[in-house]
């Protein structure tokens, strides 16, 4: 998804309340990481560029499986969040998009 259509995105769900609701926490059902913290920014770079791949291609499901994967590595990295929340979107699960992003 391009910068503009994220942009177009973004306003669109503001414009019918999908934004306007109160802060949710993402349920987490993350197994225990055994990778150190250099392991896990090595997995995450990975796993943020095979979702970037599959979202180009147009596999979401597959995109958000892997985002699912970087959130449980960066629970609290916006930047992560906000992928999977795009993702999630365009895979058509808006409302766990708007959980990702409200988060």
């Amino acid at each position: 998804m391009s910068s503009i259509g994220v942009r177009r995105f973004i306003a669109l769900c503001s414009k019918i309340g999908l934004l306007a609701a109160p802060v949710l926490a993402l349920p987490q059902s993350c197994p225990p990481s055994v990778l150190n913290a250099q392991q896990s920014q090595t997995r995450l770079s990975q796993l943020e560029a095979s979702a970037q791949a599959r979202i180009s291609e147009r596999q979401f499901a597959a995109a958000v499986r892997d985002f699912r994967e970087a959130v449980c590595l960066a629970p609290r990295d916006p930047r992560v969040l906000y992928s999977l929340g795009v993702a999630q979107a365009a895979s058509g699960d808006f409302l766990s998009a708007r959980k990702s992003f409200e988060a």
